[in-house]
């Protein structure tokens, strides 16, 4: 009887060891793939700013890409920039993307949220890698996605910005739009109470002054921007919140390459179970920073 027991207590040791064994050699290989994720907090102008970092794993000098969420978004992006960084890195590109203030992990108050503190923040973590890591420093580009596609385009206004490429998904740099038609009236109330709430997919948000003065004044050097660097614009055919005519004449402007998505609204596959529009949307950043920074 004795021996009995202890043979069955040998085979289920023995299984035990198994079982470990598989799940030990499983997070290795998910720690060994061709990246690695590190989360970041940075410190800037009493903000902590949630960061992720995600680098080609076993290489060193490697072209960098600063990636910029949309108005209210986050840096995930409810997944999306997450599989384009990892895109990026299997093709042995680094980058970076962040929360801006009152966004995804962000503790920071929305009423913050604004071009002004968001440039400083996308610059303090560029900043952050370019002295922590080994980033090859003449091969940056920058990816942005609506709010973060007007974000992009004033960081490379002016000729000493450090980056050789950028691509724009949708970006709001158009006063035309939709979004964009009562800005003198939500300007007004968030100066008379300090913030103006606006109802953002069922949330409320705070929206502070200084966001709305911002873009005004910015649309006025989007009127006038002149792209001196590679670039390219991308859109969907079914966006109405930037429309896609808007999208292509300021790729035209620029007199740069423009790729219509079709069947993309403004989510671009980030926000709906459209596989499709996520490939192709992934697929096109990918190539572009791979043709421009490697």
């Amino acid at each position: 009887m004795k021996k009995k027991h202890l043979l069955i207590f040998c085979l289920i040791a023995v299984l035990l060891i198994s079982l470990l064994s598989g799940c030990n050699s499983s997070k290795q290989e998910e720690t060994a793939g061709s990246f690695v994720s590190e989360e970041l907090q940075i410190e800037n102008e009493g903000r902590t700013i949630p960061a992720t970092l995600v680098i080609p794993e076993g290489k060193d000098n490697y072209p960098l890409v600063v990636m910029n969420h949309g108005f209210a978004g986050s840096r995930n992006e409810n997944g999306g920039f997450t599989k384009i960084a990892e895109s990026l890195a299997e093709s042995g590109i680094a980058s970076v993307r962040v929360d801006f203030a009152g966004c995804g992990d962000s503790k920071a108050d929305f009423k913050e949220f604004n071009l002004k503190n968001n440039m400083s923040d996308v610059n303090a973590c560029l900043e952050y890698v370019l002295s922590n890591k080994p980033v090859d420093k003449e091969n940056i580009g920058v990816f942005g996605y609506s709010m973060g596609g007007a974000l992009t385009v004033l960081l490379t206004e002016n000729e000493d910005n450090p980056y050789k490429a950028m691509a724009l998904l949708a970006p709001a740099v158009n006063k035309d739009e939709a979004f964009f038609s009562d800005i003198d009236n939500q300007l007004k109330e968030a100066k008379e109470k300090g913030y103006y709430s606006l109802d953002w997919f069922g949330k409320e948000l705070h929206v502070g002054a200084d966001y709305y003065e911002g873009l005004k004044a910015a649309f006025d050097i989007f009127e006038k921007y002149d792209n001196t660097r590679d670039c390219i614009v991308i859109y969907g055919d079914s966006d109405t919140t930037i429309l896609p005519e808007h999208s292509k004449a300021f790729a035209d402007k620029m007199e740069v390459e423009s790729v219509m998505i079709e069947g993309a609204d403004h989510g671009y596959g980030m926000y709906s179970d459209q596989p499709d529009v996520t490939k192709k949307l992934i697929d096109t950043v990918t190539s572009f920073f791979t043709n421009e920074l490697k």
